[in-house]
């Protein structure tokens, strides 16, 4: 049968028009039909059909089954179970099924069959419709590797990540804020599901009066807040977490979800807090204190920094030490010994010569020692410096 459309008035409402609109049509829509007449054992199919099979002749449901590997195992009974629901209730039904071609590929369809009958209601045949879902059910299997790959990054961050609603109620969460849930005892089934189940068994992200303030705030200003929340395990440890929520907007510029996210700064906040302490007692010693960051840029000095060396904290707060300190005779054999002391046991004893803000020579004893937090990281370096001139000038 010629596939080009003959659209001529006489010609355009003859069978063989027809024929050729609806081989047109199939195409388009992904769409084939048959039917199969018991008394004859006739069986007829549409064009699109022998595209789907790549068979150039028809075949029976039970042929398509029994003489070509198009069906196997599950896919297989589940066609004949499809006939048979058609066959003893005389209605309608539908269902999916994946076929293999004999090159490995795989096609899916979705196959509705209807009974044909007479007017005794005695069932004469069958007539199929199948809709070619390939393409849909690729895409699907395509977002669910781009989820399963997403979902895996997301499970294996060290910090706790949600997705909420405007009520608070959690769409989603990963595996860190599960598990931090789970440790401070509100959820007992620690196994991790995107189910609506198991996100209900987490409660309402709303169970401290900060993050009902934050979610409001969010809400109304439709911007980011940052707050810091105190939380006790089952142990009875307190951590304290530094919590971020984002407002994402709809189209209309109004609050559709909350993006949660948590980072443990317990160790951050222990360093601090021991920092306020020894800035305490720093203060109120005669010897210099010095604090400076991994890269040896001043973040903190004491009082008697200032009084020794002559230099106002403002004045060399960021700034390395050694840019201002040594001067021409300070010994480049002990700068070195420094750096190598510190990289190889983060710490180091000795004396040094250096230089005051009016360019005095003075004698400083070092003891320098690196701070780490729990994980290993290098947060700060602490220096102790005593004036040993008088020492140094009496030898």
């Amino acid at each position: 049968m010629n596939s080009e459309l003959d659209t001529t008035l006489l010609s355009f409402d003859e069978c063989e028009t027809l024929k050729v609109r609806q081989q047109l049509l199939g195409k388009i829509a992904a769409v084939g039909e048959w039917t199969h007449r018991f008394l004859d054992d006739e069986i007829t199919w549409s064009g699109y059909l022998h595209d789907f099979y790549e068979l150039n002749h028809p075949l029976t449901p039970s042929n398509l089954l029994n003489d070509t590997q198009l069906y196997q195992g599950d896919e297989a009974i589940k066609m004949r179970s499809l006939l048979e629901r058609v066959t003893i209730n005389k209605a309608m039904f539908s269902d999916e099924f994946k076929i293999n071609m004999p090159d490995g590929r795989i096609k899916w369809h979705r196959t509705t069959i209807h009974p044909i009958t007479d007017q005794q209601g005695k069932l004469l045949g069958f007539y199929g419709l199948l809709q070619n879902t390939t393409d849909r059910k690729q895409e699907e299997a395509n977002n669910e590797k781009r989820y399963a790959l997403f979902q895996h990054i997301f499970d294996r961050l060290p910090s706790e990540l949600v997705v909420l609603n405007n009520a608070g109620q959690y769409l989603y969460a990963n595996q860190s804020a599960i598990q931090s849930t789970l440790n401070c005892g509100t959820l007992f089934d620690h196994q991790h599901s995107e189910s609506s189940d198991q996100l209900n068994k987490l409660g309402n992200w709303t169970v401290e009066s900060k993050r009902n303030d934050a979610i409001e705030d969010c809400l109304q200003n439709k911007k980011a807040v940052t707050f810091e929340e105190k939380i006790n395990d089952i142990d009875g440890l307190s951590k304290t977490m530094l919590r971020n929520l984002y407002p994402l907007l709809d189209q209309k510029g109004e609050v559709e979800f909350l993006i949660g996210h948590g980072v443990d700064i317990s160790a951050r906040k222990q360093s601090e807090l021991e920092l306020q302490r020894m800035a305490i007692i720093a203060e109120k010693t005669n010897g210099i204190v010095m604090v400076t960051d991994p890269d040896r840029k001043i973040t903190w000095v004491n009082h008697s920094f200032e009084q020794i060396l002559g230099y106002q904290a403002g004045e060399i707060i960021g700034i390395d030490p050694a840019d201002f300190l040594q001067g021409p005779e300070t010994s480049q054999r002990t700068i070195h010994d420094i750096a190598e002391s510190l990289k190889a046991s983060g710490s180091f004893s000795g004396e040094i010569l250096n230089y005051t803000k009016d360019g005095k020579q003075i004698w400083l004893y070092l003891n320098i020692t690196a701070v780490y937090d729990d994980q290993g990281k290098l947060l700060n370096y602490i220096a102790v410096e005593n004036d040993i001139t008088v020492i140094k000038l009496a030898e």
